[in-house]
């Protein structure tokens, strides 16, 4: 497998169309104030230990604030067989609360 890497746009009519699960890996107040329909909250600092519970069926849509943090769960992920897409430049827009 390979990591995908795309844009805000690309994803939202991507997920919008395909199964699959989305993951907000931002802080849980920033999910709380606005995030992606059907979108997951797994804040960052968290994720660690629920990997094995993500579907290997399915695409793994990551967001975070600026990508980045997706960048490093995706390839992590891929390393274990899951086939996750990063969405860079993170969340559209700012939260005021990281």
């Amino acid at each position: 497998m390979s990591l995908e890497l795309i844009r805000w746009e690309r994803f939202i009519e991507n997920s919008l169309q395909d199964p699959c699960l989305i993951v907000d890996l931002r802080n849980q107040a920033c999910y709380q104030k606005e995030h992606v329909k059907g979108a997951v909250s797994l804040p960052y600092t968290e994720w660690e230990g629920h990997w094995p519970h993500f579907p290997k069926e399915v695409p793994i849509y990551l967001y975070c604030d600026r990508g980045n943090a997706a960048l490093l769960v995706g390839r992590e992920l891929d390393r274990k067989g899951y086939q996750a897409i990063a969405v860079m430049g993170g969340y559209p827009k700012p939260c005021d609360f990281e």
